[in-house]
Formats: structure tokens, C-alpha cells, sequence
């Protein structure tokens, strides 16, 4: 089975950038994912853009952690990303992701960061949790990290 990548703005709310990948994927993709979504969203001309990533496959080989930290680090760093949420709908993948997403908010504390990072089963859920966090804090842009 090869990679499947497909990037889509979302059409139920407004500002929301969806990337979902499948198939045998490996870190190179995910990457390569992650650079076409940040491309994207830097190309929309929209002042602050919530990011729902659907991952449909297994945790490459290798170190999970360092290319955590580097796709957090240029979420972080993009100056229109509010919310990642990580959709993960297989249970054993969901917990590994919700480590991984416990190391990367630990690192990205220490770094004064804006952007918040979530962990869900299903898109409703991801969707919910976007939409709820724009009712509790219309004005304020930028999302706090949990």
C-alpha cells in the first residue's frame, strides 16, 4: 500500500486546513505534508488558520520525538497557526500520539507558544473542540497551550 496525502480547507468552518495521510507513510511524508499545509496556508492570505491533521497510518520507523519537535517547532513558528488538532481513529496509534503530543507540549512550554495541540479519535471530535474554543475566546487570536 502506498502513501495517500490530500490537503483540503474545511468546509463547515471557516479557517480550518485539514491534511489527512494514509497508507504505508514515512516521516519524509509526513514532512512533506506538513510543509504543503504551512505553503498552503501562508499562500490563503488568512490572518490565523486551526490545523486538523487525520492520521491514517502507523508511526514510521525511527524516533517519533525529533520529527514531533521539528513539525512543532514550524507550527510554533508560523505566525497564522492557532489550534493542531491530531485526529488518530486507531486506539493503539491514538495513545502513542497522545505522548508524543504531552513531550511536545512540554518542550514547546518553554518556548512561549501560542499554538495549542489536541489529540482526538474522530474529525467531529476535532471539529467540536475547534469551535468551542472559538466560543470561549473569540478576540483573543491566538490560542493558549494547554
Amino acid at each position: 500500500m502506498t502513501v495517500e496525502a490530500n490537503i483540503y480547507w474545511d468546509d463547515e468552518l471557516d479557517d480550518v486546513i485539514v491534511a489527512e495521510l494514509s497508507g504505508a507513510g514515512s516521516w519524509d511524508d509526513y514532512h512533506r505534508l506538513h510543509d504543503q499545509v504551512l505553503e498552503a496556508i501562508h499562500n490563503s492570505g488568512r490572518q490565523a488558520v486551526d490545523f486538523i491533521f487525520v492520521l491514517k497510518t502507523k508511526v514510521p520507523p525511527g524516533s517519533p520525538i525529533s520529527h514531533m519537535k521539528r513539525t512543532s517547532s514550524r507550527w510554533r513558528n508560523s505566525p497564522q497557526a492557532r489550534d493542531y488538532v491530531l485526529v488518530v481513529p486507531e486506539r493503539h496509534v491514538a495513545s502513542l500520539a497522545n505522548v508524543l503530543i504531552n513531550v511536545v507540549r512540554q518542550i514547546t512550554a518553554k518556548q512561549n507558544t501560542q499554538a495549542s495541540y489536541k489529540t482526538y479519535a474522530s474529525f467531529a471530535q476535532a471539529r467540536n473542540h475547534i469551535a468551542q474554543s472559538r466560543h470561549q475566546a473569540p478576540t483573543a487570536g491566538l490560542l493558549d497551550a494547554d
